[in-house]
């Protein structure tokens, strides 16, 4: 099972069976009559979601296979109107997200090349649109993501227990195993991703160095982006193209002249290779820490009519910079839970208790919980 909290698209793992919470959806998803009720009291509540990655199999916990995706899309198909996000922003500014069924708009982060071999056919075969934000420097082969570059590492180590340094942190494990490798992954990410570029560039280093390796220039297949050519052929068939930035950064931690420069920077790489305007962005990683109100005031002054976080926020104030969305996953019941409108009715009832709606304190905050003892 997969706990989707990590804007960049990477997974927190679950060991063992379902938890008492999936299960209690699972059963109450199966009441008479629940999920149809759901979209009677959400039909106007605009359901963003967000992916990420994809896999022609069902078996890779970090993908979500086509089978599954499959799956959601005639989900959709059955049971909502599939908009663009510049209808959800129309709803926004008139107040009024009327439809026949529930209105959903699907995103895809980032711009990897399993995005255009394995989604793009299955979105043309079930006639579903959606909005592709792309990392511009990544499409353009100037960088590669520095979690692919974890995951690379530890896929690649030599079997055998050892030592793992970085910064003050010393961990002990077997990347040969894969349940311990995707522990490490974990806790090295959850280390990683409150670093500054500079201090995760030189740990990388240093782990390469203590398992005798070198990184690749370029990312390998299974971190490939698309190239432009693909990019293009995407808006070619209709479907939206935004903007990520240029490298990824988290821009609530770099200065005001680089996140700047990687706003707009993103949105001129965008207009000059598909010859046409780039109106939508996202932030990187997306959660309430992850922006502030200057980097808001930026996307404005770049251009773009709005923007979508990573997370859902039921006391949204409308706020076209600041849309939310759903994190989705390959767990079925998950989606369905979301896409009934039983999230957005269970959160909006804990906010109107006084209720804290927001993603997890500890990793939205930008402190790690295993240090802290925070709840998440």
């Amino acid at each position: 099972m997969v706990d989707d909290r990590r804007g960049h698209g990477q997974a927190y793992f679950q060991y063992g069976g379902p938890t008492i919470k999936q299960l209690l959806k699972s059963f109450i998803l199966q009441v008479p009559g629940f999920q149809s009720l759901c979209r009677r009291l959400t039909r106007e509540h605009v359901r963003a979601v967000m992916y990420h990655r994809f896999s022609p199999v069902d078996n890779d916990p970090r993908h979500l296979g086509a089978k599954s995706f499959a799956r959601q899309l005639a989900y959709l198909g059955a049971n909502h109107v599939v908009w663009t996000p510049d209808q959800h922003l129309d709803a926004v500014i008139t107040g009024n997200a009327d439809a026949v069924r529930p209105p959903v708009v699907v995103t895809v982060d980032d711009g990897y090349r399993d995005f255009h071999d394995v989604a793009f056919p299955l979105l043309q075969k079930y006639g579903v649109t959606a909005m592709v934000f792309v990392t511009s420097g990544f499409i353009a082969g100037h960088n590669w993501f520095w979690w692919d570059r974890l995951s690379w590492l530890l896929e690649n180590a030599p079997d055998g227990e050892r030592e793992w340094r970085f910064a003050k942190t010393v961990l002990r494990g077997d990347a040969g195993c894969r349940a311990m490798r995707d522990r490490l992954w974990n806790t090295i990410a959850d280390e990683f991703r409150f670093m500054p570029d500079q201090s995760t560039e030189a740990a990388l280093t240093q782990m390469a160095a203590q398992c005798g390796l070198t990184l690749p220039d370029d990312p390998p297949p299974q971190y490939a982006a698309m190239s432009w050519d693909q990019v293009r052929k995407l808006a070619a068939a209709g479907l939206g193209i935004g903007a990520h930035t240029v490298t990824h950064p988290i821009l609530s931690r770099v200065n005001g002249r680089r996140a700047r420069d990687e706003i707009s920077g993103s949105r001129r790489a965008l207009n000059e290779n598909l010859e046409q305007s780039t109106d939508w962005f996202c932030y990187p990683q997306g959660g309430p820490a992850d922006y502030t109100a200057d980097t808001v005031a930026a996307v404005h002054e770049a251009g773009f009519r709005g923007c979508y976080t990573a997370y859902q926020n039921p006391t949204h104030d409308g706020n076209p910079l600041t849309l939310p969305r759903y994190s989705i996953s390959g767990d079925f019941d998950h989606f369905r839970w979301v896409m009934c409108g039983a999230e957005y009715l269970f959160m909006r009832f804990k906010a109107s208790l006084g209720g804290n709606t927001l993603p997890g304190k500890s990793y939205w905050a930008g402190h790690n919980p295993k240090k802290d003892g925070a709840a998440t």
